[in-house]
């Protein structure tokens, strides 16, 4: 980040430090401490991109951390309900004899929604909090085909 003042930089650090959140903590509330350190307010809980940044995060710790179970074809999973109206399904992966999630739901337009939800999130934090941050200042060392990201 560019742009905070080192006084805030320190009482980012010492908040991080004191609540043990500097490693360990939620990545959404490591945004709120750092909007608190400002003097802004936390994300809205109940809208977006708090919302879908949420749910991405909740995606990426169901695939990262995952844990075998069984499941029948009548169950559905609990991601399905939350993923299924928020980006195109993967339409070479349709099987009736299949469920939606995973098998329809990881492909091109979950990866863009991914994509979509955390640029959201981190645009907003940017915009609030006054700074620039690395990926939109320089996005040609982000991106290997120098886009910036932008599709």
């Amino acid at each position: 980040m560019t742009g905070l003042p080192d006084h805030e930089v320190r009482a980012l650090a010492a908040v991080w430090h004191i609540s043990g959140s500097g490693l360990q903590g939620r990545v959404l509330d490591k945004y709120d401490s750092a909007l608190a350190v400002r003097g802004q307010p936390a994300f809205v809980r109940g809208e977006d991109p708090y919302q879908s940044a949420k749910l991405l995060i909740e995606l990426r710790n169901y695939l990262v951390h995952y844990k075998v179970h069984s499941t029948s074809l009548d169950e559905e999973h609990e991601l399905s309900a939350k993923l299924k109206n928020r980006f195109d399904s993967n339409t070479r992966r349709e099987d009736p004899n299949h469920p939606w999630f995973p098998d329809q739901a990881l492909g091109a337009g979950c990866a863009r929604w991914a994509w979509e939800s955390a640029t959201a999130l981190t645009s907003q934090f940017e915009a609030v909090m006054g700074v620039a941050l690395a990926y939109s200042t320089q996005p040609e060392d982000f991106w290997p085909d120098g886009s910036g990201g932008l599709l």
